[in-house]
């Protein structure tokens, strides 16, 4: 089944064969520029950036009500690593901690 999780997912894959392609072109060939390695690079930082976007708090936790379909998802948070008000207060409607 495609999620838009999974559609980002197997995105953020492509990027990295893409990017993986194009160091590799760059680095192997004799008669390749400095632009195919860079390019890559970049492709690589922003695909890392991606990756920790969405698997911040807020993001997690959205995926969480998405594939369950529920309107209303209760998580136990220990108070100790974190405080339970900090994730209400990050966390998209219908989700709350207790």
């Amino acid at each position: 089944m495609f999620t838009s999780e999974n559609v980002q997912k197997y995105a953020r894959i492509a990027l990295y064969w893409l990017a993986g392609a194009l160091v590799s072109k760059g680095v192997i060939q004799q008669n390749a520029t400095w632009i195919e390695p860079a390019i890559g690079f970049v492709l690589t930082l922003i695909n890392f950036g991606w990756t920790i976007y969405g698997n911040r708090l807020n993001g997690l936790l959205a995926q969480v009500q998405a594939k369950d379909g529920v309107l209303q998802t209760q998580i136990l948070v220990d108070p100790s690593k974190i405080s339970p008000a900090e994730v209400t207060n990050s966390t998209p409607v219908g989700i709350s901690a207790k």
